[in-house]
């Protein structure tokens, strides 16, 4: 499950990337994808992204994984809010991760 702390170690990897690796450009940063990269990122993207995940909300679900689908639709802000609808082994908890507010 996705939490703040997750977030603010995503955003110290992605400025730690920009600042040691993005100097020296896609070649170098290509080695540390666990899959080809489609694109090309510069600086301002990670940039833009370290906002993005600082700025984002996160909420909490509980997922049928058999079914694909949310078994309840509220997006609750604790994830200890809904502990007990997880309780049953076929639901997991998620997290979505919900845009910025405009």
């Amino acid at each position: 499950m996705l939490t703040k702390s997750h977030l603010a170690l995503l955003r110290a990897a992605l400025q730690y990337f920009d600042d040691e690796m993005g100097p020296h450009g896609m070649d170098v940063m290509r080695l540390y994808f666990d899959e080809e990269p489609t694109v090309e990122w510069t600086s301002r993207e990670l940039r833009d992204l370290q906002t993005y995940l600082r700025n984002c909300e996160l909420r909490y679900a509980i997922y049928s994984p058999t079914d694909d689908r949310l078994i309840d639709f509220a997006l609750h802000l604790a994830a200890n809010a809904i502990v007990s609808g997880v309780a049953d082994a076929r639901y997991e908890m998620v997290t979505v991760v919900l845009p910025p507010k405009r």
